[in-house]
């Protein structure tokens, strides 16, 4: 797990050799492995990273809803059974073997 003191979220993630704690590393999230829930009622999270979003956009894809979330000013997509309206609070949740950390340049 990593930690920062900055106002970006801290996420847990799979042991990497070029990360150190409390280094800013930036992080790629596939829209297929992210969740939606209700923040009120947001059930089992345990061993979860879980993101404080607000509903921005939906669109309805047959088996799923894709939404987008805005997550601090940072839009992410995520796919859920469930339907959640525009502008609902809600966690976007992913396993931490999900994140991938992106190495440094050069």
């Amino acid at each position: 797990r990593s930690t920062n003191t900055t106002s970006a979220p801290v996420l847990a993630f799979r042991t990497v050799t070029y990360c150190t704690e409390n280094e800013e590393t930036p992080a790629v999230l596939r829209s297929e492995n992210l969740g939606v829930r209700a923040a009120a009622q947001p059930g089992d999270t345990a061993g979860l990273n879980t993101l404080h979003g607000t509903v921005a956009d939906v669109q309805y894809m047959g088996a799923h809803v894709e939404y987008a979330v805005d997550v601090n000013g940072v839009e992410l997509t995520a796919w859920s059974p469930d339907e959640y309206e525009k502008g609902a609070a809600v966690l976007v949740t992913f396993s931490p073997e999900h994140v991938h950390l992106l190495p440094p340049q050069g």
